[in-house]
């Protein structure tokens, strides 16, 4: 474990747990729908993270979405791409603005047919920004 000169902990020795998630000891299933935006995992790219992620969708007893975007990183999904360089390494080929958009417009329409009832084919409506799977 890293230390800083007091003996204190790095701040990456915390965020370290946080980079491998979903992970829960004891998975139970639980009762609302779910949608996960991936990047694509590339061959030799956190190879479990997907089997993985499948698998915490199948827990739910509702319907589960996983849409994954082509063209995007793994910081696509947030706010980052606005701050930092537009590194295709960091924020993916979409640019500084269009993975926000893409995830505010998905995220609302998942949330407008789950929490709404709005009614529509949702699968249709977020195949747009990418591959969907339907768990």
């Amino acid at each position: 474990m890293n230390r800083t000169k007091g003996g204190a902990k790095r701040l990456s020795d915390h965020l370290k747990p946080l980079a491998k998630f979903p992970r829960d000891p004891a998975p139970r299933s639980f009762h609302q729908p779910v949608l996960a935006l991936t990047h694509d995992v590339k061959p030799g790219e956190e190879p479990d993270y997907i089997p993985r992620l499948t698998r915490v969708l199948r827990l739910s007893t509702a319907t589960g979405y996983r849409l994954t975007v082509p063209g995007a990183a793994h910081l696509t999904f947030t706010d980052a791409p606005l701050y930092l360089p537009p590194l295709p390494a960091l924020v993916g080929s979409l640019g500084r603005t269009a993975g926000p958009r893409l995830t505010a417009a998905a995220t609302a329409a998942f949330l407008d047919a789950t929490l709404r009832g709005k009614p529509g084919d949702l699968a249709a409506a977020l195949s747009r920004y990418g591959h969907l799977t339907v768990q």
